[in-house]
């Protein structure tokens, strides 16, 4: 027999195949490649990020890998895998292609215990080691937002970012950020503090507006979303601010929070977006405290028909008015609030 010269059948459709262990993507120098519906991926890395022993039979072409108590062996070009001296029959062997061992992801990972998934939309084989044995020194090239199996979808991930042309950035800009603040113990007296507490409530306030649409969308979601029992509050915030990034999502990203001091002494926190690139968009966010510590909510919005004006107006927490014309830059936004604060 002549090893290795079995034509692989690979996958007809466009697109490369990943690999995924515990959220971590695999490096391999040789692509994975489907042959009759299985994927088959370089042997030693899969062996060895599963905490598994290899050893490589030149002789036979066959691989040998241990852990515990369990011993695999499998053979190039044979459909007989062999656990603990028991036959398990494959669909597909193993193949030798470009002087690399590939073996059948599958059925290597599930006789070490694991689960493995495989995902249409996005190709990915998904595996999740089901014990605490692994090393992943062979894993590397981690995508961003995608850890511990926390992953969007390309299509998951559009819809995401539709979520900011649509009601994303208004929800925020006119409820999202006004029940924050006024749920606070004390916003007025941090604003006339000018504490950098009400600034990161800000900042926060939108990046945790932005990971509820993310777990909704999840939650409505045709892929399956894999997450560790075992995972504590700061490493499930950390793993979704990952996927706001990648979104390119993040608060910093879209304005900046600062204060100024009205010459009533009243105090402004005010967020400056960056853009407004869309419809009645915010270009300023005033929340506003009185010296007797009356909290006021103000905007200054976009409106298509006036491209050199923005629209003041009040947000209530059962209403909003429109109060008049202002020009675009910031001291024509603090004047009006001054304005009305006065009036």
């Amino acid at each position: 027999m002549i090893f290795g010269v079995t034509p692989v059948v690979l996958a007809a459709d466009e697109g490369e195949i990943t690999v995924w262990l515990d959220g971590e993507m695999f490096d391999f120098d040789v692509p994975p490649v489907i042959e009759e519906g299985r994927t088959l991926v370089p042997m030693r890395v899969i062996f060895e990020a599963l905490g598994a022993k290899v050893d490589w039979q030149q002789d036979t072409y066959t691989a040998v890998a241990v852990k515990g108590d369990t011993k695999i062996e499998i053979t190039v070009d044979n459909t007989v895998m062999y656990k603990n001296e028991s036959e398990i029959v494959l669909d597909v062997p193993a193949r030798l292609i470009d002087d690399r061992t590939l073996v059948p992801v599958r059925a290597v990972s599930e006789s070490f215990n694991a689960k493995v998934d495989w995902q249409a939309d996005s190709k990915k084989v998904i595996i999740t080691a089901l014990n605490e044995e692994k090393n992943t020194d062979n894993i590397g090239n981690t995508e961003p937002g995608e850890t511990e199996n926390i992953l969007l979808s390309s299509e998951d991930m559009q819809k995401l970012k539709d979520e900011y042309d649509n009601s994303l950035r208004y929800g925020f800009e006119q409820s999202g950020l006004f029940d924050a603040v006024m749920a606070d113990a004390k916003p007025a007296e941090k604003i006339l503090s000018q504490s950098d507490e009400m600034k990161n409530l800000v900042f926060d306030t939108w990046n945790m507006n932005v990971i509820e649409y993310i777990i909704r969308i999840q939650a409505e979601s045709n892929s399956e979303y894999i997450l560790s029992v075992d995972m504590g509050y700061d490493d499930l915030l950390s793993m979704y601010m990952n996927i706001v990034k990648e979104a390119g999502l993040e608060a910093h990203d879209y304005f900046d929070v600062s204060y100024e001091t009205l010459s009533d002494g009243s105090v402004m926190l005010l967020v400056t977006f960056n853009n407004t690139d869309t419809l009645l968009a915010c270009k300023y966010i005033g929340v506003v405290s009185t010296p007797e510590q009356q909290i006021r909510y103000f905007t200054a919005e976009t409106d298509e028909l006036l491209p050199d004006n923005l629209l003041f107006c009040e947000v209530m927490a059962d209403s909003r008015s429109t109060l008049g014309l202002m020009g675009l830059e910031k001291e024509f936004f603090t004047t009006m609030a001054e304005t009305i604060l006065n009036s």
